[in-house]
């Protein structure tokens, strides 16, 4: 049982052979947190967020450094640095709504100090927090291109677990001779507003993302805005605000309401993407399923077309 976690703190050995502090995220950490943000390329922001954020909003650090650590902890892996530290590497967790026993993870480790097992030592001192306070079940949504954290979780030593059901399918198609390059399943999303997400490319301006009304009406109706990238959540919200059919989201003449958050945030994933993908030249998520507020959104088909990266003079 640790004593008290907000003041856990221990000196550990990398794999080369450097020191680290590694120890409770602190109220004070706030500049520091905001310069290691600063230091961390798009592509490990895009990995940590699923966004292409471009700063840590006031909101956001004070719910990343002031924490119970019972539902929620946070550790910093940290280089002294003169008479301050700066932190390389961060590790959270936070308990799943309705269960005690789960909680979501995620980390950010400064890309010039990835490799050298930070994130390794992340994950061992959150589980023993965790397990102080009930936690059995550690869950994190990783991008299949994030090799780094995929091979920390695959080392870590901890049981993974994957589908009965998917592992029984694709024995049962190789058994057939089929070529099975990969399963995606998806869950019945019943109700929401149906909108578009998607990106087009201009011969002029290049990529130009694309918002509107979705489904069968997008055609009909042409309810569309644009935006070239990359967009802000400022951005995001005009591009959904432009929209005829924007009261939709608000609960137009008693319909029910739409998570116009969750929309902006898929409007925000795509940017990212644009911006680390420049082979994308089309994609088009329709429909994405807006659900109530604070629901969320749920992309239920999408189609994508790629070409030779694009030259930026």
């Amino acid at each position: 049982m640790i004593p008290d976690p907000r003041q856990h703190s221990a000196e550990e050995i990398l794999r080369d052979g450097g020191s680290i502090l590694i120890r409770a995220i602190r109220p004070d950490d706030r500049e520091r947190l905001v310069e290691h943000f600063r230091r961390l390329s798009a592509r490990s922001v895009y990995f940590r967020f699923f966004n292409a954020k471009r700063r840590l909003t006031d909101d956001e650090l004070d719910r990343f450094t002031r924490l119970d650590f019972v539902q929620q902890a946070a550790l910093v892996a940290t280089l002294r640095e003169r008479r301050d530290e700066r932190i390389i590497g961060v590790g959270r967790y936070a308990m799943l709504p309705g269960d005690a026993h789960a909680a979501e993870v995620a980390f950010a480790v400064a890309d010039e100090h990835q490799g050298r097992g930070i994130g390794t030592l992340l994950l061992e001192h959150l589980v023993r927090l965790a397990r102080a306070n009930g936690i059995t079940e550690f869950r994190a949504d990783v991008l299949g291109e994030n090799n780094g954290m995929l091979q920390v979780f695959a080392r870590s030593g901890f049981v993974v677990t994957s589908s009965l059901a998917v592992d029984t399918l694709v024995a049962r198609m190789r058994a057939i001779g089929a070529h099975l390059e990969g399963i995606l399943l998806q869950r019945e999303v019943q109700g929401g507003l149906e909108a578009l997400v998607g990106v087009t490319t201009d011969p002029t301006f290049g990529p130009l993302l694309v918002c509107g009304l979705g489904g069968v009406l997008v055609e009909l109706l042409g309810d569309v805005s644009f935006h070239l990238t990359p967009v802000t959540d400022v951005d995001a919200a005009e591009m959904i605000g432009k929209l005829r059919s924007a009261p939709l989201l608000d609960g137009y003449r008693g319909m029910p309401a739409g998570d116009k958050d969750a929309l902006a945030a898929v409007i925000l994933r795509v940017s990212a993407l644009v911006e680390v993908v420049p082979e994308l030249r089309e994609l088009d998520l329709n429909p994405v399923k807006v659900l109530a507020p604070g629901k969320g959104a749920v992309v239920v088909d999408g189609r994508m077309r790629i070409g030779p990266p694009r030259i930026v003079s």
